[in-house]
């Protein structure tokens, strides 16, 4: 399962990196 808060901050960690 997936969080909203976990998901934007994983894509945004993601994107960032």
């Amino acid at each position: 399962m997936y969080n909203m808060a976990d998901f934007a901050f994983g894509i945004t960690f993601y994107r960032s990196a």
